[in-house]
């Protein structure tokens, strides 16, 4: 007895659809985590970052990083290519989606600063005229936006 191509196609469809749902809520889960919703010290969430991307994403210079909690009008983060320093910005209602994001792309710009030095010096000169569309900053972006959900989800589980 042969079932009917439309009810096949009904059965696929509906099963996509709670899947798509279903991920879906998952997403909006992760996306309203806030910082305040933590059971661990922020310090210890950013560690548990920077842990899965040098798993990841090995380096050889040492780095350092530091949080300060107070709100800035235009970045999360910031990376200091003289001093292999990330600077981390924190409020009380930072989205953990948003900071796991910030810690990977400063990570990224860490990956960078281990290029030829006259690369590198390139690309700080250049950051003198255009920071938006510099490419690191772009590569650091789509980095970040690659990654942030997945650790995010591998570290809050």
């Amino acid at each position: 007895m042969a079932i009917n191509d439309d009810i096949i196609i009904g059965i696929v469809f509906l099963i996509t659809l709670f899947f798509l749902e279903r991920k879906e809520a998952d997403v909006k889960f992760y996306k309203n985590l806030e910082i305040k919703d933590l059971t661990v010290p922020a310090t210890i969430f950013i560690k548990a970052i920077l842990v899965e991307l040098e798993r990841k994403y090995p380096c050889r210079k040492a780095y350092s990083f530091e949080i300060k909690y107070y709100n800035t009008k235009s970045v999360m983060g910031k990376y200091f290519f003289n001093n292999n320093n990330m600077v981390i910005y924190l409020t009380r209602n930072n989205k953990l989606l948003e900071i796991t994001d910030t810690v990977i792309h400063e990570y990224c710009h860490h990956l960078q600063n281990h290029s030829k030095k006259q690369d590198i010096n390139f690309a700080l000169k250049l950051y003198e005229r255009e920071y938006e569309n510099h490419p690191w900053e772009v590569e650091a972006r789509e980095f970040a936006s690659r990654l942030s959900l997945k650790i995010l989800k591998k570290i809050i589980k």
